[in-house]
This record gives C-alpha cells, structure tokens and sequence, in this order.
C-alpha cells in the first residue's frame, strides 16, 4: 500500500508527495526525442525513505505514475470545470405585488421564495453573445439618438441629482407611472434600469420607460438642458434656434437691402424678372451730372475697372448718369436712349462708393424713362427724310449730334437744303422740323402742301417711344397775310 499527497498549482501541473512505504515510479507523457534512450529508461522512480524530508515531484498532463509490481498505472488528466451563467439582455426579474388590504411583513422568513433571484449553471454555450446595453433618449419629438455604454455611465452620473425615478417598493402594488407634460423631457431606455422593468428579446418593440421629471413652475424642466454625452447636429441647433425666435426677432433676421434714396427710386415698372442688372466693367459717359465734379467717386470708379467715356456711340458706352429730377434733353441723352443704353441717376455711382461695389442699376432709372429704358428706338423714322430748315440749323452746335441722333432712330437721310426730294417724293416720307411759326420756310413748305413740325416734337417722340404724326401739339402754321385796308 501507498499515499500519495497531491496540490494543486494551476492548471497546468499538479505537486505529488510521497507518503506511502512503496517506491512509485513517474512515466512523463512526451519523452525527449533521443533514439539512444529507451522509453523505460525515462521513468523516474520516488524511493521510499524514512527521514523527515520527503521527495517532492510535479506532475504534467498526461504523465503516468505506477509501482513497479503492478501492470496498471495512474495518468494525470486535466478536465476544466465549465459554470455558465444565463446573462440574457432582459434578464430574468418579477416583482410580487400584493393586495391593497394586505401589509408586507418585517421578517424574512415570511418573504416569498418566489421573488429570489438566483444565478444558474448551464453546460452549454450560450447561444448568442450579449447586447450591449443602451440607452434612446429622446432629445426632440423627431428624432431619437442611441446612447453607447460608455455615453449612458457619463449620462447616469451627470443626472443622478436631477432625474428623480419613480419605482414601487418590492412586495407592494405598483401603480402606473403618469406621462409627463408635453413640455416635460422625456427619455426612454431600451434596458432594464435596476429591476422595476424586464424586456423580452422575442417583441418587435422594446418596452419603454417612462423617467418621471419634476417641472419648474415656469413649464421648465430641471433637465431642460442639453444632456452630458450627447452632440446635436447644426441642422437642429439652427431649426431650434430659429423656432424660438418672437416674429419680431423673425423679421429683425431678414438681410436688409441698400434702398436707394427717395428722389431715386426706380419704377416698378422698369423692373423685370430678369434679375438685377449689375455691370461689373462700366463705361459710364456723363450729362448733366455732377459726378465729374468728385474725384472720390471718379476714383472709385478707375479702382474698381470702370472708365470714364465721353462718346456714347455703340461700344464705347455702357451706362449714361444724369441729375435726378427733370431730365434735360441733351442730344447724348437722346442718342444714348435711340441706342438703348441704360440711362441712371447719379445716386447709383455715389451710393456704390459708399457700398463698395457696383448696385443694381434697375433701381435708379428715372421714372420718365421706365416705359423704354435700355430699349433701342431704331424703328421711330424708319425709311424717313428729315428736313431742318436754316433757321433750325443754326439753332443746333454741332449739328453733327442731331444727325446721329436721327439716324440712330431709322432715318434713312437727314437734309438741310432743299431739294429735288421736296419735289417728287411723296409727303408722307418726309418730316420737316422748323424753327418756330415765323421761320420763312415755314409759309414756303405749308404752300406746297408739307407739314412743319416744331423741334420739341422730335425729343418728346424719343422719350415716349413713338412719333404721333396725326397729333396738331408739335405742328406749325404759318401766320396769315393781313391785306390792305380799303379806302
């Protein structure tokens, strides 16, 4: 007979100790790979000898101990001890609740066996790793944001002052929590929060829980801040802000628009739907205006790639500035407007110096030119002779700017000397334009049959858009003869 006193020292050997009075011999499981070594000969052998030191030897997996008269032996086998604990999401928690007449006792041994919760061992594995629990707060009605495990400690801890939970004592009846206000936070957890709820993984849904937050008397909430560990979007952060701003703040908000001055503002109907009209490289040619005379806004006309022309013909020009108010018809005015250049008010250039940029040029037209403005005329005296009698003539310096004017308007030739064209033309292709009722010419022309027109005629007609040639506001007659009186 023998003893054999065994410890263990991890899970990776086992200490033997020998008690007994026979000598044991040890067989290692993996002996070393040397073919000149017999297997038998890597045995070990524990003596039996008496003294108070006793052989002391560790054992491997799989290695053998035997005495050396017997044919069976003893081989170490390492089994490792398998506790499975059933760690499901929900987990598994009821509550007792009682009758309202019945009161819960104070001892424990009245408590129902019922409610304990233990802990059980399953050999087998578990079927599905577990859910990381998580927390859906609902930050506003729309939307709702899930909170990782590591947000939702930082949130419990942040709001464990604030956030007061309503649970029913275990044993009693618990009562169904009320809703909150409307105005009142709201959040929801989709885990157990200690063991007042469960959640079956088998529902679509999962169950949600109501937290119970106490609100000021001024309909706000202890929580109504931004919670700890959550981000909201700038999308939200501008829809929000936007809602709780007064109409008043609302209207405050609009991006206000440079409004020309009174005297300036453009008409309606001058205005398109085809957007502003800005020229980012103007040739402004001037008449009547008092531009030339501020070297700021000359200035701040060159810096900003804008030129100073005094020709208005096609290409040289883009925009004509005159004083607001009545205009005063220039023959460049009249010729800008038979080419259809847009004509402005000074404001325009002075108020972009002040704005540092060309404006719109729509909002400073002169109402008088509203109806044609930026419209060519080059149909008013199409396939027309113009006649200017002497007198009329002289009237204009440089008569140059006249006869550019009329052409640009569609006049096929501009005359100023009688000729075979008085004759054999027919009346309806020729307009005369006189100086006035006492200009000779007039009686001459009137006598052949001609209509004499006064000068006015063919201004107001370029700013109107149109020659009225049946109207009698612009035709001249002749004074009558007074013959001699009798005797």
């Amino acid at each position: 007979m023998f003893r054999l006193t065994v410890s263990g020292t991890g899970a990776w050997s086992i200490k033997l100790q020998q008690d007994g009075q026979v000598d044991i011999c040890v067989q290692p499981a993996q002996p070393r790979h040397n073919t000149k070594v017999e297997p038998p000969l890597e045995e070990h052998k524990m003596m039996n000898e008496d003294g108070p030191g006793k052989e002391v030897l560790f054992l491997r997996e799989s290695d053998s101990i035997y005495t050396p008269n017997t044919t069976s032996c003893l081989k170490l086998v390492w089994h490792e001890v398998e506790i499975q604990v059933n760690s499901s999401l929900n987990g598994e928690t009821t509550s007792h609740q009682t009758t309202g007449g019945e009161d819960q006792s104070d001892t424990e041994d009245d408590e129902d066996l019922d409610r304990t919760i233990g802990l059980h061992t399953n050999i087998q594995p578990t079927p599905a790793p577990s859910i990381a629990r998580s927390e859906v707060v609902q930050e506003t009605p729309q939307t709702d944001r899930i909170l990782l495990p590591n947000e939702l400690s930082i949130l419990h801890s942040a709001h464990s002052n604030e956030i007061e939970v309503e649970t029913p004592d275990v044993g009693t009846s618990s009562t169904p929590m009320e809703q909150p206000a409307p105005h009142d936070m709201q959040l929801f957890s989709s885990a157990h929060l200690d063991q007042t709820t469960t959640m079956d993984l088998d529902e679509e849904q999962p169950a949600e829980v109501y937290l119970a937050v106490e609100a000021s008397p001024k309909g706000r909430t202890r929580n109504s801040r931004p919670l700890a560990g959550t981000k909201r979007t700038k999308i939200d952060d501008v829809d929000q802000s936007e809602n709780s701003l007064t109409p008043k703040q609302k209207k405050a908000r609009v991006i206000p628009q440079d409004q020309p001055s009174p005297r300036t503002r453009a008409s309606s109907q001058a205005s398109t739907d085809d957007g502003p009209y800005i020229v980012s490289k103007p040739k402004v040619a001037f008449t009547n205006s008092a531009i030339p005379e501020s070297p700021a806004i000359l200035k701040f006309l060159k810096t900003h790639n804008g030129t100073q022309v005094e020709s208005v013909k096609t290409g040289d020009c883009t925009i004509i500035c005159t004083r607001s108010g009545q205009l005063k018809k220039s023959m460049k005015l009249l010729l800008g407007i038979a080419l259809g250049v847009p004509i402005v008010a000074d404001a325009w250039l002075t108020e972009s110096a002040k704005q540092g940029r060309f404006l719109d040029l729509k909002r400073y037209v002169p109402e008088s030119l509203s109806g044609i403005w930026g419209v060519p005329q080059r149909d008013l005296l199409r396939d027309k002779i113009v006649y200017f009698t002497s007198a009329l003539r002289a009237h204009y310096t440089p008569f140059r700017e006249v006869e550019q004017v009329c052409k640009a308007v569609g006049a096929k030739k501009v005359s100023t000397k009688p000729g075979k064209e008085l004759k054999i033309s027919e009346k309806a292709d020729i307009v005369l334009f006189a100086l006035n009722e006492t200009d000779p010419e007039v009686a001459t022309f009137t006598e052949n049959g001609h209509t004499c027109y006064s000068r006015d005629m063919l201004t107001h007609s370029i700013l109107r858009g149109f020659f009225d040639f049946t109207s009698d506001d612009f035709r001249l007659n002749p004074p009558k003869k007074r013959g001699r009186p009798r005797k």
